[in-house]
């Protein structure tokens, strides 16, 4: 079950009863809000009179003092989960001491909200759940999961189905595919057989020379290109001898400078030192 489902049907409906309980009111007073704690044991078990009275009284309606409404309602129950049925709560046998100081302290943003659905989870369903209220709520709750795991089921069946039957379309496809393939491919080779052999015989010497001129030829180009390549190797290598000569020319021009720059600045300081 979502987060928001939690909120809209199990609180939500747990909020509607008690609001249409006697007296009908628009939210939940005191009274409701005890007999509710009581029907599900948490109080005084986990929770004792007055702190339950103080639980009611911190989240009452702007405006009221003497009616919780839908938010408020939904605030004291997360306060509830965070403090009994998060993991690293205390035993749920007795309450917690300092119960008012800890509703100060603890603020709804404050806690993780994976940690703080986790902890409502467990109180709607170890605890809310058994309440005479929810029973419809949760036949219908049951009754959804098991036709949502029908579907399921059958969505998985009908895809396993749907599966085989392409693969062993497939499989006989492609095993045909091959077969045509191969008697192809054997055919091909077979009239590429016969040319050669039919080739060989009617044009076995003017093929010999042809391939004497080709290599004649193909030696002749590979003979001018690397003249041709040896001759921009050195073309490249004059220009870079050159380039790197003006180079070191201006380096040593520059250092020499620099050493008569340096040595008239020596030679001024030593003159205004004596």
């Amino acid at each position: 079950m979502r987060s928001t489902d939690l909120y809209s049907t199990v609180l939500r409906q747990i909020f509607d009863t008690l609001c249409r309980s006697h007296p009908p009111a628009s939210g939940v007073d005191s009274v409701k809000f005890s007999k509710l704690l009581y029907e599900a044991n948490i109080q005084p078990k986990l929770l004792s009179i007055g702190d339950a009275a103080f639980l009611f009284a911190s989240n009452l309606t702007s405006g009221t003092s003497y009616e919780m409404d839908f938010d408020g309602f939904t605030r004291a129950m997360e306060w509830l989960a965070q403090q009994f049925y998060s993991d690293n709560g205390a035993n749920l046998s007795k309450s917690k001491p300092g119960i008012q100081h800890a509703m100060w302290k603890w603020r709804r943003g404050e806690n993780a909200p994976d940690h703080l659905q986790e902890s409502l989870r467990r109180l709607c369903f170890e605890t809310l759940v058994q309440l005479p209220c929810l029973a419809s709520t949760w036949h219908e709750i049951m009754e959804s999961w098991r036709l949502e795991r029908k579907r399921e089921l059958l969505r998985e069946y009908a895809r396993k189905y749907c599966a085989a039957t392409r693969l062993r379309a497939s499989w006989v496809g492609f095993v045909a595919w091959r077969i045509y393939l191969r008697r192809r491919q054997r055919m091909k080779e077979e009239r590429q057989a016969a040319t050669t052999l039919q080739s060989l015989v009617r044009r076995r010497k003017p093929y010999l020379e042809y391939q004497r001129v080709r290599r004649v030829v193909i030696r002749t180009q590979r003979r001018v290109h690397a003249r041709s390549e040896l001759r921009r190797l050195r073309v490249e290598r004059g220009i870079f001898i050159e380039r790197m000569w003006l180079r070191l020319v201006k380096w040593t021009h520059r250092h020499l400078w620099l050493l008569g720059a340096w040595k008239r600045l020596n030679a001024l300081v030593l003159r205004f030192s004596l």
